[in-house]
């Protein structure tokens, strides 16, 4: 969440309470290894879905004003995601240092167009919170990784 938007519910007394968000990646694809003497590359094209949980982001006042002294929470944004298509690629480098060993480094790179249904808070009337309509939109979502490994096989 971005620090001024923060800034500005701390100004009306409200503090940002998001929930956890995550993606979960199905997919299924080609694997190919190029072997030349003790060393390999390998690399992919996987083809899949992507899949989230529904998340909520809520306001939680910072001065307890409930009738028993609790502090009062809103829902100021809803999000839920549809499952989409989704594509990812890699490609590695492994080097064999004995019989049972290998070191390897690897770059990944995964692609969506995730499509999603926001709902968020508008504004108070007279105590009472007044969502926006619920919007459809669609973000590019792109995610890299890079690391090394260390295989160690125990037969």
């Amino acid at each position: 969440i971005d620090q001024a938007v923060k800034d500005e519910f701390q100004n009306e007394g409200y503090e940002i309470i998001p929930q956890a968000a995550g993606n979960r990646m199905y997919y299924a694809g080609p694997h190919y290894q190029f072997p030349f003497g003790k060393n390999s590359i390998g690399t992919k094209l996987l083809l899949g879905a992507i899949s989230g949980p529904d998340t909520e982001i809520y306001l939680r006042e910072f001065t307890p004003t409930g009738p028993d002294g609790e502090f009062l929470e809103v829902t100021y944004a809803t999000y839920k995601p549809y499952t989409n298509f989704s594509w990812a690629t890699g490609i590695y480098y492994k080097r064999i240092v004995s019989d049972n060993i290998s070191l390897s480094v690897y770059f990944d790179y995964n692609n969506a167009d995730s499509k999603y249904d926001l709902t968020y808070l508008d504004r108070f009337e007279n105590g009472n919170p007044i969502y926006a309509p619920t919007v459809t939109d669609v973000t590019n979502w792109n995610s890299y990784s890079v690391g090394a490994s260390l295989n160690v096989m125990l037969w």
